[in-house]
């Protein structure tokens, strides 16, 4: 009866050793750092790494993108404080940010992997289109969970720039510019966080 006793209990630890090994290769979502815009039509994606082993590796990362459908409508307005009449165009998009985003992936780009810092990719985009940003870490048998989105629109007029930023934490405006330093131009940044 001891020995009965004794083989359950070996058993059972075989069992929990064995689940502990599989839970582990589940993967976490990268956390994205900077989502920004590349010269020229490009978006440069940073995020950190997933942990993992050496003997279960992750192979890479995609970087999924959505094209978000847009609408707008242009009306004639009192602009100016209500002085003069002009065109006002109101854009929004026709899809509501969520982090539960199930429709089908526009764009997957791959990214190989690296064990340790920062990784970051350039990705292309089309100028005056939203873009809904994730990243996720995969094995060769399986993908990850991805990274929280973030939406993303370069607007670009003649002779002016904005990237317009939207993520879980809060929106920004970002309207890059050059500043001088003696005769040399330096690229500079102004962002509006709202």
């Amino acid at each position: 009866m001891i020995l009965r006793t004794e083989s359950k209990l070996v058993l059972a630890c075989i069992v929990l050793v064995t689940g502990i090994e599989e839970s582990e290769r589940y993967l976490e979502a990268p956390e994205v750092t900077s989502v920004s815009l590349a010269e020229p039509e490009g978006l440069y994606v940073q995020w950190w790494p997933v942990r993992q082993r050496n003997d279960d590796p992750v192979i890479g990362y995609k970087i999924r993108l959505w094209e978000i459908p847009e609408s707008s409508t242009t009306d004639i307005q009192l602009v100016d404080a209500y002085k003069y009449p002009g065109t006002v165009k109101h854009e929004e998009s026709s899809k509501s940010f969520s982090v539960n985003n199930t429709d089908p992936i526009s764009r997957e780009e791959i990214v190989g992997s690296a064990n340790k810092g920062l990784m970051s990719a350039t990705v292309k985009i089309k100028y005056n289109t939203i873009y809904e940003v994730r990243v996720l870490g995969f094995k060769k048998d399986v993908d990850g969970p991805m990274s929280l989105p973030t939406r993303i629109k370069v607007v670009k007029g003649s002779g002016y720039q904005v990237v317009l930023q939207r993520s879980v934490t809060g929106c920004r405006i970002t309207v890059p510019s050059e500043v001088q330093h003696g005769n040399d131009p330096y690229p500079y940044e102004h962002n509006f966080n709202f």
